[in-house]
């Protein structure tokens, strides 16, 4: 009976090389230290990029609308904000011309004015007291 074969666990040679060996193979390290204009470039774009999707998001913000508010920015606007507005609008104009005191209503006089004015192209010179007035 033949004896069993062993396997070593020590790295393999072939060659003159080992198996573990990476020499001449690229790596990182090495190509950022060859092109290190590139790596550098590529590293102000990733940060300039992360810069500018930092300021839009805090430019985003859930800033409440006003009277002065235009229809693009209602438009954008969340539901939540534009529920705050239209109860704004009750508690300080009182009710729509056509008598309706609910911010149901309020909404859909404003977004049916201002879709109006996306239509005339002057959704930002309309502002959210004009849209609820009807008065553009």
């Amino acid at each position: 009976m033949p004896a069993p074969e062993t396997v070593s666990t020590s790295p393999s040679t072939e060659g003159g090389k080992t198996w573990g060996d990476r020499s001449g193979q690229p790596s990182l390290g090495a190509f950022l230290s060859k092109h290190r204009f590139l790596a550098l470039s590529a590293a102000a774009a990733i940060l300039l990029l992360a810069g500018f999707t930092a300021a839009g998001i805090a430019t985003s913000s859930a800033a409440p609308l006003s009277d002065t508010t235009t229809c693009t920015r209602w438009s954008s606007a969340h539901q939540a904000q534009q529920d705050g507005y239209a109860a704004l609008y009750l508690r300080e104009h009182g009710s729509l011309r056509n008598g309706a005191r609910d911010t149901l209503s309020v909404e859909n006089v404003i977004d049916n004015s201002c879709l109006q004015a996306f239509s005339s192209d002057v959704e930002d010179q309309v502002t959210l007291l004009q849209a609820a007035h009807g008065d553009w």
